[in-house]
């Protein structure tokens, strides 16, 4: 019951704090992800500043990320630092910036992979990453 107090916990209460920050309830996502959705709700309210679209893009990444301002280009960055590939709710992520950004900034994502240079010299054999796909490896393999 203490759990659903707090919105980043919540499991019984997620509904009531959906409703409250005028979301749709989606029983198909997982409670992690309309966790994801409410906390990124929660940050997105008041002036768009450098610090809100990081922590926004936080809480879809699972991760960190920065922000990068390209002043006389009129866009900015966010890169994904601390996720490998493309993060699973990245068209959430995506409609939630361009809710809150300003109409006159492009946006562009950046993401990381695990690099070729990153696996030379690990502990892993060609017959070992064979089991793999490439996309898995780009993404998800811990080096």
């Amino acid at each position: 019951m203490f759990d659903n107090v707090f919105a980043a916990t919540a499991l019984d209460g997620l509904e009531l704090w959906e409703r409250a920050y005028g979301i749709d309830t989606d029983l198909s996502l997982s409670a992690n992800h309309r966790r994801e959705n409410l906390i990124a709700k929660m940050r997105s309210a008041g002036t768009t500043t450098v610090a809100m679209l990081k922590s926004v893009a936080e809480s879809y990444a699972n991760g960190n990320v920065t922000v990068t301002e390209y002043y006389a280009d009129y866009k900015f960055t966010i890169t994904f630092v601390s996720t490998r590939g493309i993060p699973a709710q990245m068209d959430k992520l995506k409609a939630a910036v361009e809710k809150i950004k300003p109409a006159h900034l492009a946006v562009e994502y950046v993401y990381t992979y695990v690099t070729h240079g990153e696996i030379k010299g690990k502990p892993y054999t060609h017959a070992q990453l064979a089991s793999y796909t490439h996309d898995y490896i780009r993404n998800n393999l811990e080096v």
